[in-house]
This record gives structure tokens, C-alpha cells and sequence, in this order.
């Protein structure tokens, strides 16, 4: 059975500097409409703060595995 994770990055504007870091969760999805609807509550707690940006795509573990495995 896939698994979906959620990776991306996350950006924090500070005036004319941006730093941005990559992320992935730790939490585990059964279906890709679950780590979608994830998704879909942190985007909304972060639009709360201002200055930051996320950008996260729900992924196989199956993509994960091949990226960490590919030399």
C-alpha cells in the first residue's frame, strides 16, 4: 500500500531578506485525498502569520524512497 508524505519548503520574509528552509512531515498518510486535506489545515494556520510562505506537494513514499536510494 503507498503511503504519502508531505515535502516542500517554507519561507520567512524579514524586509529585504528571505530564508527559506525544505521540510517534509513526519506525519504518514494512507491516501493522497488525506495528506491533501492535511495540507489544507496547515496552510491555513500559516496564513495566520505574516512574512511566511509554504509550499508543500503530497508524495509517494515510493518517490521518496527512489530520490534517497539514487546515488
Amino acid at each position: 500500500m503507498l503511503k504519502f508524505f508531505l515535502i516542500g519548503w517554507a519561507c520567512v520574509y524579514s524586509g529585504t531578506q528571505t530564508n527559506c528552509v525544505r521540510m517534509g512531515s513526519e506525519v504518514i498518510h494512507n491516501s493522497l485525498e488525506s495528506c491533501q486535506q492535511y495540507y489544507e489545515i496547515i496552510l491555513e494556520d500559516v496564513s495566520k502569520v505574516e512574512n511566511v510562505e509554504m509550499d508543500l506537494t503530497c508524495v509517494s513514499s515510493g518517490l521518496v524512497e527512489d530520490y534517497i536510494l539514487t546515488p
